[in-house]
């Protein structure tokens, strides 16, 4: 008997399904006399309607609710469909709201290419699912029924099998499979910062990584645990992937570090107010202006706490696009810690001017301010600006904790303090050292993003 694979049933009911009572009712009806098992409609749509907005919509409500009719199905496949029941339920879908006509007929190679990578990934389950034994099944399907085939059925392969990924496996889909998320470097290190070793799956292989993906973790016992994101988490994961870029376009940009005193801004946008600081000149619009900050970087040179400024302006601009940032930040400043209304309403600091913690630095997440001391600075160091360094934390590499500050650019911790120790008075044992003072973008700036793919 023909099978409809999961792949299919996503295709075809692509524009979502309505998973009302009303609706319920009528699936049930359609289904009267035609299986011989009872089938609780209403059930199998609430479980598979994970938002519980009355429609199953998005790659992964409607594998859900495969999964759901592939309960009833005992052709051993997770990822296809052949009894009379299960194929029953989908034509009576079809029936009451699916799309019309009957599906394209299923294409026998694929279906065939669907068992092959079953078969080999059930295989190599028992010792967790490696890259190696990733790639090396996708090869062989590939081999047969070409890339694009073998990359679907790989999908549809693993949807059910995330739990049983390797860390290997999981970098593994994230380059192959999912993402083309330009971001997930950054989300990836960002995330590092509030779960350590976690790693994010585009679990419904949508190609972005948004709130309704998946977080891999394995525990100190060396269970693995699947589960999805919370908005929460998601919502600041974004912020600290910002900070993470504009950290990475301030490195690209090379701005010339200057005493307060000595600030320049490109005069065709910006007018001095005095101590350091600019505003934008009348009829400039604030996102014409900020650009030009990394478009012709040479008009500009500034110190470390206006390097942090626009570092925090950055992220909000990428994350807000062109329109919203004008309309939120319509008198735009930019000065060592001289802002406007915009910025004070979703910038946050606190602590204070006490060396951290250990469980202060631990509290620290990609994306966050903080400040280094030079508690013995020198007379002439301090006459050149190294009393101190502003930075942001971008969460640990190979084991180092990094940092940016202006001029070091992206650098180590151990990078930043050696230097600010070598500027300390001669004879001096106090080292440089981390303080408890914390400044954070809120995720309130995610709720002004109004301007869809500005």
């Amino acid at each position: 008997m023909p099978k409809i694979t999961r792949g299919q049933f996503v295709k075809e009911f692509k524009d979502g399904i309505d998973a009302s009572d009303e609706k319920a009712q009528q699936l049930s009806g359609a289904l009267e006399g035609k299986t011989k098992k009872m089938v609780a409609v209403k059930t199998m749509l609430a479980r598979a309607d994970k938002n519980g907005d009355g429609k199953i919509e998005g790659e992964a409500e409607l594998k859900a609710l495969f999964r759901e009719i592939d309960k009833l199905d005992r052709d051993g496949s997770y990822g296809s469909v052949s009894d009379k029941t299960p194929r029953a339920i989908i034509k009576a879908l079809r029936e009451t709201q699916g799309p019309a006509g009957a599906p394209p007929p299923p294409k026998v190679e694929d279906e065939s290419a669907l068992e092959a990578a079953n078969k080999a990934l059930y295989a190599a389950e028992p010792e967790g699912l490696s890259g190696a034994e990733l790639g090396g099944v996708r090869d062989k399907i590939a081999a047969k029924y070409g890339a694009d085939v073998a990359d679907q059925v790989m999908r549809d392969s693993l949807g059910l099998k995330l739990d049983k990924l390797d860390e290997s496996g999981v970098d593994w889909v994230q380059r192959h499979l999912s993402t083309k998320d330009a971001n997930i470097d950054r989300y990836q290190q960002a995330l590092g910062t509030h779960l350590k070793g976690a790693k994010l799956i585009d679990s419904n292989f949508d190609g972005k990584i948004d709130a309704k993906d998946k977080i891999w973790t394995k525990g100190a016992d060396g269970k693995v645990d699947v589960k999805n994101i919370e908005s929460a988490l998601f919502d600041r994961v974004r912020i600290g992937a910002a900070m993470i870029g504009a950290a990475e376009s301030m490195g690209a940009a090379k701005h010339e570090f200057a005493l307060i005193k000595d600030h320049t801004f490109n005069d065709k946008y910006w007018t001095p107010e005095g101590n350091g600081t600019f505003k934008l000149k009348p009829g400039v619009k604030p996102s014409e202006a900020f650009d030009d900050i990394f478009k012709d970087p040479k008009k500009y040179k500034f110190e470390c706490a206006t390097g942090l400024v626009i570092m925090q302006y950055k992220a909000m601009r990428d994350l807000l696009g062109k329109d919203d940032f004008d309309r939120v930040f319509p008198k735009l400043r930019v000065g060592p810690w001289q802002t406007e209304a915009g910025y004070d309403k979703h910038v946050k600091f606190d602590g204070g001017s006490t060396e951290a913690t250990p469980e202060r630095r631990g509290e620290v997440r990609a994306g966050d301010y903080g400040y280094f001391k030079n508690w013995d600075v020198s007379d002439d160091a301090r006459k050149r600006g190294w009393q101190g360094e502003n930075v942001v934390y971008l969460g640990e590499v190979n084991g180092e904790r990094m940092f940016f500050g202006h001029p070091f650019g992206i650098a180590s911790e151990k990078t930043i303090v050696d230097y600010l120790n070598s500027e300390r008075n001669p004879g001096s044992t106090r080292s440089a050292s981390y303080l408890d003072v914390n400044g954070r973008i809120q995720d309130s700036v995610l709720g002004e993003d109004k301007v869809q793919g500005d």
